[in-house]
């Protein structure tokens, strides 16, 4: 429910969305870097001046959080500074083994003297950094911006100034954002001050947490709240003292539901800005992995692209649900945070029905102790005919079971239906588990598997992540990107495949499944069965994978052979022919003959 705004300090650098342009990937992205760099979240340095440069003036320094990566990012020597091995040599003591986090920012403070006006010259500083806008400079604190402008090398600096000669308004642009967003991909590139690495597939990945907290508010949540449970050791010892807000630190962050490397590495290029995704379609098993991240992370055009949709230069973030997810404040930031500033992502920009439909979509975790979800969060039905059609028999399918993977329905619905058609149907009917025993499968609203009297018919509905041995000896086969077969009649075309229990036909494992006793308590990993069913189940899949794999195998050997076989005796039956064909004519000829002696 929006409210008139009270700000009684601006943000610095609010979006601009000039001439009613839709704002990039990259201004969308600095945009969530201003918010936080506003409510002083996740930033490990300071931009400090006194009027002068006077020492010991504290009264009246000024002092703003900022993010190292940011400002590093946006100057050559601002990123040499938090670079130098003096300016890093806590760091160095301090870095783990890990070669990804080898330079991880440590707190630091960029003290800038002779400035006349430090409290007007540095936020607009910072917000040239940010690729924000604001009022244009005047007088003594035009020099300042000048100076510190050229000092910092920073894109622009001579078109700004000139522009702001006339003390005309000065507005971050599209060309400065995608400068700051490509500084901050090399810096990934190059795992320059990353204090985060992400891992998936067994893979790891650096990277930065206020990108990562800026495009995604559930990176942002885990990010804030592990970060809440390691402030308070740091501080006593003094290792973050004197940084506002909530000082960034390193982390590490494992995603075990996701197997797919590649899918990970999409997903990042996508927070970081990139302008254009692949040339082609990912493969199925990391277009499921992709589906799985953008929902998770509440990005629903990387979502789209996974589905079937080209990425384009649009923004990477949609409009936030109506809960905003709540940030954590410090006592110098409370009045900001009371002034109910609109996040940028709600900016105003066109969204397709399937992006709505994903953006919709509501999740669960094992872990979480609240209820599932009980009601779709769209009012209103589909108005074209044919999804109402798909629809209602959507509805009959999880009425008649109450837990799906995306691939047997498909399987049980309507031919005609597509992936994409489907995806924009299920929050209407279905939310998703994120993780545990059934993770990637859609539950109907309201039914919960981790009940005690849902347990009987909930172990059949498990989903198995299966991984074929059989990739691991041929690495270099190329895996069909065809729809993968839920009920294991032929053998997996990816290296990891869902499946749920319910759909492989197998008598063996559907005698153990059925047989099985109830654990007395449902598990994170292995749901209501005992944990060696389902190693039993695996194995028993790995022999048929085989199996199946050989069969395949023969039968196409024999109709080679037979092919071979045929041609051969189709030769000598030729063969046979052309003989017969010249003792006929050698005949003929000789009739011929005697019947003209004959008449002579």
């Amino acid at each position: 429910r929006p409210r008139p705004a009270r700000r009684r300090h601006p943000p610095v650098g609010p979006l601009a969305i000039m001439e009613g342009r839709t704002p990039s990937a990259a201004e969308t992205l600095l945009a969530g870097l201003r918010e936080l760099q506003s409510k002083g979240l996740l930033c490990d340095a300071v931009l400090a001046g006194a009027p002068g440069g006077k020492a010991g003036a504290a009264a009246d320094e000024t002092r703003l959080p900022a993010h190292q990566a940011v400002l590093a990012a946006a100057s050559a020597p601002l990123r040499d500074f938090f670079l130098d091995g003096a300016c890093n040599a806590a760091a160095v003591e301090k870095a783990s083994d890990d070669p990804l986090l080898a330079s991880a920012p440590q707190p630091q403070e960029v003290r800038l003297s002779g400035l006349s006006q430090p409290s007007d010259v540095l936020p607009k500083a910072l917000s040239r950094l940010y690729a924000g806008g604001g009022a244009a400079a005047e007088g003594a604190c035009k020099e300042d911006l000048a100076k510190l402008s050229t000092a910092w090398k920073l894109p622009g600096a001579a078109r700004k100034g000139a522009g702001a000669a006339g003390g005309a308004a000065i507005s971050g642009g599209a060309a400065d954002a995608e400068s700051v967003c490509a500084g901050l991909r090399q810096l990934r590139v190059k795992n320059q001050l990353c204090d985060v690495v992400v891992l998936a597939g067994g893979r790891r990945f650096g990277a930065h947490q206020a990108v990562l907290a800026a495009a995604s508010a559930p990176l942002r949540r885990y990010i804030v709240d592990k970060l809440r449970e390691l402030t308070s050791q740091v501080d006593s010892k003094g290792g973050l003292q004197g940084m506002p807000g909530l000082a960034a630190q390193p982390l590490e962050l494992d995603l075990q539901s996701i197997s797919s490397p590649e899918a990970l590495d999409l997903a990042l290029r996508h927070i970081y800005g990139e302008a254009a995704g692949p040339t082609k379609q990912p493969a199925e098993a990391v277009a499921q992995d992709l589906r799985q991240l953008a929902s998770s992370l509440e990005l629903p055009r990387l979502k789209a692209f996974a589905v079937g949709g080209q990425a384009d230069d649009e923004p990477e973030k949609e409009e936030d649900q109506e809960e905003e997810p709540e940030l954590p404040t410090t006592a110098t930031q409370e009045g900001a945070a009371e002034e109910d500033t609109p996040p940028p992502s709600q900016a105003e920009k066109p969204i397709t029905d399937l992006e709505r439909a994903l953006y919709a979509m509501r999740s669960c975790r094992f872990a979480s102790t609240g209820d599932v979800p009980e009601a779709p969060t769209i009012d209103e039905e589909p108005a074209d005919k044919a999804d109402a059609k798909i629809l209602a028999k959507l509805r009959e399918a999880f009425f008649e079971r109450p837990a799906w993977l995306d691939q047997a329905l498909l399987k049980r619905l309507p031919g005609s239906t597509d992936e994409a058609q489907l995806l924009r149907l299920l929050p209407y009917v279905a939310y998703q588990w994120q993780d545990g025993p059934w993770s990637k499968a859609y539950s109907r609203y309201g039914w919960d598997p981790r009940e005690e009297e849902e347990a009987e018919e909930a172990k059949t509905l498990q989903v198995l992540q299966f991984r074929d041995p059989h990739f691991r000896k041929n690495d270099a086969e190329a895996a069909d990107t065809g729809p993968a077969d839920c009920s294991f009649r032929k053998p997996p075309t990816q290296k990891t495949q869902l499946y749920q229990l319910v759909d492989i036909q197998d008598d063996y494992i559907t005698s153990l499944i059925d047989e099985a006793e109830l654990l007395d308590c449902v598990d994170k990993k292995s749901g209501w069965l005992p944990q060696f069913v389902l190693e039993v189940a695996g194995d028993r899949l790995k022999v048929k994978s085989q199996q199946l794999r050989e069969k395949i195998a023969l039968r196409a050997s024999s109709a080679a052979s037979s092919t071979g076989r045929g041609g051969k005796a189709s030769g000598r039956g030729a063969k046979r022919r052309s003989f017969a064909g010249k003792s006929g004519g050698r005949g003929a000829g000789n009739k011929a003959k005697r019947t003209r002696v004959g008449g002579g």
